[in-house]
């Protein structure tokens, strides 16, 4: 998607996108609504403040190890998920943000069946998000105002940045939060698991294992 355009993929809908070379979104948006298909060994590169959303009817089903980049090439994208980001193929890691990072705004469900996925920038939740399988790194700190919840088995790592959890944030499940960076907490931690190796665990909210 390049120039000031944008594509977008109506609910019932769907896009396919095979990538057996690097391709590149400058500028563009791409909206959607629809079910987006992700596959081939080609990493996509997004420059000039191309904006992925990825809407409340939307699925974008990752099916590959490759990653999402971005090269410094004007303003920063940004990734913003309000509905299903899935990963159901690819037995390694796929991540948002390679080379320089950019932010991935959260207000959907993450669904990790295979692999992990990194988010190399900033994890911004707001609303009400979740993460259903697999294992989420989260390498580029963040700052959350909304709820986020975390299914028995799967595995968030605060492994990078500075993580803060405003006021109005409620992180909870019954997986495991694994902390190696600093994470402060103005909310609420609630969790089954805490493993606690590195970095700062602070603020004035509550944090709690059960």
């Amino acid at each position: 998607v390049g120039g000031a355009g944008s594509l977008t993929i109506p609910a019932g809908k769907a896009l396919n996108i095979s990538v057996t070379a690097a391709k590149n979104s400058s500028a563009g948006v791409l909206n959607n609504a629809g079910t987006t298909t992700w596959t081939g060994t080609g990493n996509i590169t997004v420059t000039n403040g191309a904006v992925i959303n990825n809407q409340a009817t939307g699925v974008f089903d990752i099916q590959t190890d490759a990653d999402i980049s971005y090269n410094n090439g004007g303003a920063f994208p940004a990734f913003n998920n309000a509905g299903l980001l899935k990963k159901t193929a690819g037995a390694v890691d796929t991540a948002i943000g390679v080379g320089t990072a950019f932010p991935f705004n959260n207000s959907g469900t993450l669904d990790i069946q295979t692999g992990t996925l990194s988010l190399n920038g900033a994890f911004n939740q707001s609303g009400t998000g979740s993460l259903l399988n697999g294992t989420l790194n989260l390498s580029g700190g963040g700052a959350s105002t909304g709820d986020f919840n975390i299914a028995t088995g799967t595995v968030v790592n605060f492994n990078g940045g500075t993580h803060t959890l405003n006021a109005g944030a409620d992180f909870t499940g019954t997986g495991t939060y694994n902390v190696g960076t600093t994470v402060t907490v103005s909310g609420t931690l609630n969790t089954s698991f805490l493993n606690f190796s590195s970095g700062l665990l602070n603020g004035v909210g509550v944090v709690t294992v059960n």
